[in-house]
């Protein structure tokens, strides 16, 4: 399901980034994360800028790291990461995302001016390669559940950005 984009200015991107990195008001920092999470393309570039972010942020409210305690380039990576590869059973984005932390800045460059619907679209495509690729080499059942698993959420998804 995509997330329907928010018009907003990008300073409110900016400023939602700067709200999970420095408070420590929780309602504030989910509302700044849902803010960034329904921002479509203005909120990804705004995040990408920020994939260098060292800060840690003050509140409890990152879980997720890259390598260890989670800080800001780790919020940006995973709020990007969900809002292109969503609702991926977290087995197969670990082993078959289009997606890492060393490639999502070229990844999107390469497909700059594309739509959110034509990024996850491209996403779920890279990803049922790899899945494709490590099935047919090594016959596991859980990758050939993933090739399934990414070949319905590809027709889901080219088929949502067609109606």
């Amino acid at each position: 399901m995509q997330t329907p984009s928010v018009v907003l200015q990008p300073d409110a991107f900016e400023d939602a980034v700067e709200t999970i990195a420095t408070s420590t008001d929780s309602n504030a920092v989910k509302l700044a994360d849902g803010t960034l999470r329904g921002g479509g393309l203005d909120a990804i570039e705004t995040l990408r800028k920020h994939l260098k972010d060292g800060r840690i942020p003050p509140s409890n409210y990152l879980t997720h790291s890259v390598t260890g305690k989670p800080d800001m380039s780790d919020h940006c990576f995973w709020l990007i990461q969900d809002m292109i590869e969503p609702a991926v059973p977290k087995l197969y984005a670990s082993l078959y995302s289009a997606l890492s932390p060393s490639n999502v800045v070229q990844w999107l460059e390469e497909r700059r001016g594309k739509s959110i619907a034509q990024l996850q679209i491209d996403a779920a495509a890279d990803s049922l390669e790899k899945a494709q690729i490590d099935f047919d080499s090594t016959g596991k059942d859980y990758a050939q559940e993933a090739v399934r698993i990414y070949k319905e959420r590809l027709a889901k998804i080219s088929n949502n950005s067609t109606n």
